[in-house]
């Protein structure tokens, strides 16, 4: 629960509030308080305490770490040009996947989970049956995207696929362009063009509009149906380098409800078997609930050492700027509740952020180097951040302090992903060693 007039999270008991408040002559009982409340979440997710496998196979950095949204499998991308697929329950070695001729820059998996995107460093696509460990449909070559390398992919969300509807995705590069792609056909569906420096991320949001975010100071909102540019916010006055939106968690998810077993499985026919009108239905109300009252709201992080907080289908105009940082913000996340914003910054501090307004509500110290990756537990009571110091943290949201740390690598951490169950978190970075931590 939160003061409105003091920002203050409660705690304790209200009495126990307004006795102490009133002492210090903060708080009136003569007067009308406004006190605004959401629940948490009903499930609680166990603190990640230990490092339960050490996994080498990489011959080069991890560039990219993904755990699918049944937390079952962990997909990583390297500078060795290769993909590996790890089973993330009996933490061992799946299948390697190797098409690619450069550095694998971006993995992302497909909202149903059966397929997996990859992006390299030469612009050229591959997509993949993370069931079989093969190419998806026997692709013989790879899309050529991008004239540059692949910066961001982004899946068509769950809900929005029609059962008669092909499954699409949006594939963003250095050369300034976005692509919409037709998974069935292989073909390009639209050419998003008007950035003019290159693209650092793409989101696809669960109203249809895709949002992009560039070197050219700008973000860009299209129109996936029609192909055109919606809107374009311009506040930033230097290079954007991420954006996230406060329904990632119920997008990365799909039908899946973190709360319960996973309700299906995987079997040769997707389209049969995941992608039902009782599963889109499901998909659909997670994310009106998630999307809530407050609309699907848009962060993004800069070098300029800010992030402003937009909310791109009503207006170009921002809803905050936050201010704080004192080096380039280099990624930031919604908690899966939609009420906190975490910045990870290389003046090696991680901020929250009240993500209704943008007001700024505390920093956690501890990490000695630049803080690269931040990601959430699934009940938004913990937070993780991976760093340039080779450690990842466990922050603890209610005491806005260090919670756990978790040493073990031995070069920098370059990314970080925690399971939507929350059974376990991976990392994976410079000394090429994909590690599982479980609590």
């Amino acid at each position: 629960m939160e003061l409105k007039n003091l920002n203050m999270e409660i705690t304790t008991s209200i009495r126990k509030l307004l006795e102490n408040a009133e002492g210090l002559g903060a708080i009136s009982t003569e007067k009308v308080l406004s006190i605004v409340y959401e629940p948490q979440a009903m499930f609680k997710v166990q603190a990640i305490s230990r490092c339960s496998a050490e996994l080498p196979g990489h011959t080069e950095a991890i560039l990219s770490v993904k755990v699918r949204n049944d937390s079952r499998q962990v997909a990583t991308g390297s500078g060795d040009t290769s993909i590996r697929l790890w089973d993330a329950e009996s933490q061992s070695p799946e299948k390697v996947l190797e098409k690619h001729k450069h550095w694998v820059l971006v993995v992302e998996y497909s909202p149903c989970g059966r397929i997996l995107a990859s992006g390299d460093m030469q612009g050229v696509i591959w997509l993949w049956d993370t069931c079989k460990g093969t190419t998806y449909e026997e692709m013989k070559e790879g899309l050529m995207a991008h004239k540059k390398w692949v910066t961001s992919i982004a899946w068509e969300p769950f809900h929005l696929r029609k059962v008669e509807q092909d499954l699409r995705f949006a594939s963003a590069g250095k050369d300034t362009t976005i692509k919409i792609w037709n998974v069935r056909t292989k073909q390009v569906q639209f050419h998003l063009n008007g950035h003019k420096d290159a693209i650092t991320m793409i989101k696809w949001g669960g109203q249809g509009f895709l949002y992009s975010s560039s070197r050219d100071l700008s973000i860009r909102v299209w129109d996936t149906n029609a192909g055109t540019c919606f809107r374009v916010l311009q506040k930033h006055a230097h290079w954007v380098n991420h954006i996230a939106l406060s329904t990632d968690y119920a997008l990365k998810s799909g039908p899946v409800d973190p709360s319960l077993p996973f309700p299906y499985y995987l079997d040769d026919d997707i389209y049969k078997s995941v992608y039902t009108s009782e599963n889109i239905k499901k998909a659909q109300t997670f994310y009106d609930k998630a999307k809530d009252c407050r609309g699907e709201i848009l962060v993004s992080a800069s070098d300029d050492f800010t992030l402003f907080l937009w909310n791109p289908l009503v207006t170009d105009k921002p809803v905050a700027r936050m201010t704080g940082h004192y080096q380039l913000v280099n990624h930031v996340c919604f908690s899966p509740d939609g009420r906190f914003i975490a910045s990870a910054s290389f003046d090696k501090t991680v901020r929250i952020w009240d993500a209704l307004n943008g007001k700024f509500i505390c920093k956690l110290f501890g990490h000695v180097q630049s803080v690269y990756r931040v990601c959430w537990s699934a009940d938004s009571r913990m937070l993780a951040s991976a760093s340039k110091d080779s450690t990842v943290k466990i922050w603890n949201l209610k005491t806005k302090k260090l919670m756990i740390d978790l040493p073990g690598h031995s070069d920098e951490v370059y990314d970080c992903d925690w399971s939507n169950h929350g059974t376990c978190m991976a990392s994976g970075g410079k000394d090429r060693v994909l590690r599982i931590w479980r609590p």
